[in-house]
C-alpha cells in the first residue's frame, strides 16, 4: 500500500512538471563570427517567444539549432543578445532575445524594406476590380520574419501582411 501510495505520488509530480522550464539566461549569444567593429543594430526584440505556445511547439534538438532557427527567422540576424534559454518537455530546447544584425544584411528572399512589389489583388484587398488591374502595388515596409512581410499598397494606402510566396518585385 505504501509503495502504491509512493508511485502515484510520484506520477503527480513528474505529470505536473511544466513543459516550458528557463535554464538559463546569457548577454549574447552566436553561432557565428561577430565582428566587434561592425556597425550592427537592433533588428527585432523578443524574437523566438511570440507565445508561450510557439516555445511549446519548439523541437530544436540542441541550443544550438534554437539559436539559430530564430538568427535565421529574423532578416538580417546575426546574433542574440539578452537571450533566455528554455528546456522544452525535457527533450528540446528554445532560446529568445533581441536580434542584432548589419543593416545593410536586411534581406528575406531577394526583398528589402522599400522594394516596389505587386501581388494578385484579389488575394488581400478583397474588393472588387472594376476597371482595375488584376495586380496590386505596393512597396514593403517591414520583413517581420522568414515567411511574411508587410507592405503599403500603392492606391490605397492599406497596410497588408502577405508571404514572400504572393509577391513579384517590381523595378523602379
Amino acid at each position: 500500500m505504501k509503495f502504491t501510495a509512493t508511485l502515484f505520488l510520484l506520477s503527480l509530480l513528474v505529470g505536473c512538471s511544466p513543459d516550458v522550464v528557463q535554464i538559463g539566461k546569457v548577454n549574447m549569444i552566436s553561432n557565428r563570427n561577430v565582428e566587434s567593429s561592425a556597425p550592427y543594430v537592433l533588428i527585432r526584440n523578443y524574437a523566438g517567444t511570440e507565445s508561450k505556445d510557439a516555445l511549446k511547439k519548439s523541437e530544436e534538438l540542441t541550443i544550438e539549432s534554437a539559436i539559430d532557427r530564430v538568427v535565421r527567422a529574423t532578416p538580417g540576424g546575426e546574433f542574440l543578445k539578452n537571450v533566455k534559454l528554455y528546456r522544452v518537455r525535457d527533450r528540446y530546447f528554445a532560446v529568445e532575445g533581441d536580434v542584432w544584425g548589419l543593416e545593410q544584411n536586411r534581406m528575406m528572399r531577394g526583398f528589402r524594406p522599400g522594394h516596389a512589389v505587386q501581388w494578385k489583388a484579389d488575394l488581400k484587398l478583397r474588393r472588387k476590380l472594376e476597371n482595375r488591374s488584376p495586380l496590386a502595388q505596393g512597396v514593403i515596409v517591414e520583413l517581420k520574419d522568414d515567411r511574411v512581410c508587410t507592405v503599403k499598397e500603392t492606391t490605397t494606402g492599406q497596410v497588408l501582411e502577405l508571404t514572400y510566396e504572393e509577391l513579384t518585385r517590381v523595378e523602379n
